[in-house]
């Protein structure tokens, strides 16, 4: 891991914001609960790989038509989880695990796998855009 990753990973434990106030968050279950959240949209470009990705305002998706998860159901998901710990940091669970599963997947479904540092680096961006979403320590996780 290079210097510049190690970097952007230990942005993820520093100084997060508090949980979100006027949450009921052992009540909150599973599932889509709010929209008032980021998201990290990722391009791939055929012959060049992934490359680049933003965080935006959780939203629509802008998809070409040709793309093979509307045409054929290509696709694979990959879920990892931000806990925050008795200490106020915020961690992913395992990132690097995910991220092997996710480039093994692609690997199989014929797809450009995302280099592990990539999927990585993204995630920790998308946990600390939504870092008061996170539950305070050993009430739950936030899921991605």
């Amino acid at each position: 891991m290079s210097e510049s990753q190690k970097r952007k990973a230990s942005e993820l434990t520093h100084s997060p914001p508090p949980p979100r106030s006027g949450i009921d968050w052992a009540a909150l279950g599973f599932g889509l609960t709010t929209k008032d959240t980021m998201m990290a949209v990722a391009k791939c470009t055929a012959g060049q790989g992934w490359k680049e990705y933003d965080i935006r305002k959780y939203g629509a998706l802008e998809l070409e038509p040709a793309a093979t998860i509307i045409n054929y159901g290509q696709g694979i998901f990959e879920g990892i989880k931000a806990y925050r710990t008795s200490d106020g940091r915020i961690v992913l669970y395992r990132p690097g695990a995910n991220a092997a599963r996710l480039a093994d997947g692609a690997r199989r479904m014929l797809m450009p796998p995302v280099p592990n540092e990539l999927f990585v680096e993204i995630c920790g961006a998308v946990v600390r855009a939504n870092g008061d979403w996170v539950p305070p320590a050993g009430v739950g996780a936030m899921y991605l």
